[in-house]
C-alpha cells in the first residue's frame, strides 16, 4: 500500500514537473527519478524520437509481450546524454512501444525531449 502511495504521489510530483508545448516535452529529472512516455504505434508505422540530456541518463526503448508481459528492449537499456544513431523504430504488429529515461547522477538532471509517429505514407 506504501509503494501505491509512493507512486502515485511521484507521478503528481513528475506530472507537476513537465512542461509541454507543441514539439517537445521538458522535464527535470531529480536524483534516482525515472521518466516514461509510452505511445501506440500501429503496425506500419514507425516511432521517431529525439532527446538530449545535461548529463547521462540510463535510456532504453522498450515493450511488453502482449500476453507473456516480457520486456523486449529495441535499445538499451544504455548511459547516453541524446539520441542514439538509430532513433527510429517501425513495428509490423500494433504494440505500445515505451521510451524510459532514469537518473542515476547524484543531482537533477534536464531532458528535453520529442517523439512522433510516422505513418507508412510519409
Amino acid at each position: 500500500m506504501f509503494v501505491a502511495g509512493l507512486f502515485a504521489s511521484s507521478a503528481f510530483y513528475a506530472e507537476a514537473q513537465q512542461t509541454k508545448s507543441p514539439s517537445s516535452i521538458t522535464r527535470s529529472l531529480a536524483a534516482g527519478d525515472k521518466h516514461e512516455d509510452c505511445q501506440l504505434v500501429r503496425a506500419g508505422d514507425s516511432l521517431h524520437y529525439d532527446f538530449t540530456a545535461t548529463a547521462a541518463l540510463e535510456f532504453n526503448v522498450h515493450h511488453h509481450g502482449s500476453e507473456s508481459g516480457n520486456v523486449t528492449y529495441l535499445f538499451g537499456p544504455d548511459d547516453v546524454d541524446s539520441s542514439p544513431e538509430n532513433n527510429n523504430h517501425a513495428v509490423t504488429e500494433s504494440k505500445i512501444i515505451c521510451l524510459l529515461w532514469s537518473n542515476n547522477q547524484s543531482t537533477p538532471v534536464r531532458l528535453n525531449y520529442s517523439m512522433s509517429i510516422l505513418g507508412t505514407d510519409e
